[in-house]
């Protein structure tokens, strides 16, 4: 998955959320210059594996961002 790709899916899963986390999310993604790369992408698959565990959110969108 390309940068454009990721930035879309992320886009999408920010849209299917509730008020809050997205909040969160948009924040954990404003924070990869802070966090570098790798960091960052833990972090992302964190966040997805965490709403897949509490059925928030798009299911089929947040198992690709995880991945």
């Amino acid at each position: 998955m390309d940068i454009i790709e990721l930035h879309d899916l992320i886009s999408e899963v920010i849209e299917s959320l509730p008020e809050q986390e997205s909040r969160e999310l948009i924040a954990l993604c404003d924070s990869l210059e802070e966090l570098g790369p790798n960091e960052w992408s833990i972090r992302i698959a964190k966040f997805s594996n965490k709403m897949l565990l509490n059925n928030i959110g798009d299911t089929e969108k947040l198992l690709k961002l995880e991945a």
